[in-house]
């Protein structure tokens, strides 16, 4: 069965068959930016960070853990901490796990276990 006279579409703009283009907006249209996106641009964030593993700086990617730190410092390290040969100390003295975060210019310290 053929309908004669299609019902209206809810979009008009989709059943409309000419070939022109009408956008509903002009096509100059002036965006504001919150302010806080300014502040953005204008302060880069380092990308990489030093922290001291045994008193020896390492430069690792911000973002990464102390498990990096460690594999960058020596992997058989990183391998006995995770044997649990080896716990791995703040510059406070307070045990860090593995996954734990590091900020720029963190010193973390090995420390024999047993």
């Amino acid at each position: 069965m053929r309908l004669e006279n299609p019902p209206p579409s809810r979009f008009p703009l989709l059943a409309s068959r000419s070939t022109s283009f009408n956008p509903p907006i002009p096509l100059s249209v002036s965006i504001r930016v919150h302010p806080w996106f300014a502040i953005l641009g204008q302060h880069e964030m380092n990308e990489n960070i030093d922290v001291y593993v045994n008193d020896q700086k390492i430069a690792l990617y911000r973002g990464m853990k102390v498990k990096h730190a460690l594999i960058a410092y020596d992997q058989s390290l990183y391998k006995a901490a995770l044997a649990g040969e080896v716990r791995v100390e703040d510059e406070n003295g307070f045990t860090v796990g593995l996954e734990g975060s590091l900020a720029d210019g963190a010193k973390i310290f090995t420390i024999a276990t047993g």
